[in-house]
């Protein structure tokens, strides 16, 4: 299950928990991309994130491409770590 929750709008800060999988992670970055469409920043605070597979590495990169800078991301240990294994965390995230 994957819940999306637009807890701020200045800055927007959109909270994403459950999973990113397949099943949901095309849908995902479609709600990210309509609920940011207005605004050239988002922080996305995937935290609570429990499963994060690589199209969800996917859809975070198509929000990189949108966002750019822009994109702020606060992983959980698992993004984190899948984005480690795959060589994408100091793009993705930063460094640090």
């Amino acid at each position: 299950m994957l819940i999306i929750t637009r807890t701020s709008d200045n800055p927007l800060i959109i909270r994403v928990s459950g999973e990113i999988d397949m099943t949901n992670a095309e849908h995902f970055a479609d709600q990210i991309l309509e609920h940011a469409e207005d605004v050239g920043a988002v922080t996305l605070d995937l935290s609570e994130l429990a499963y994060f597979d690589s199209t969800g590495i996917a859809a975070l990169s198509r929000l990189k491409h949108r966002f750019g800078e822009g994109l702020t991301i606060i992983p959980s240990p698992v993004v984190r770590r899948a984005l480690e294994i795959v060589g994408m965390a100091e793009q993705l995230l930063g460094r640090g």
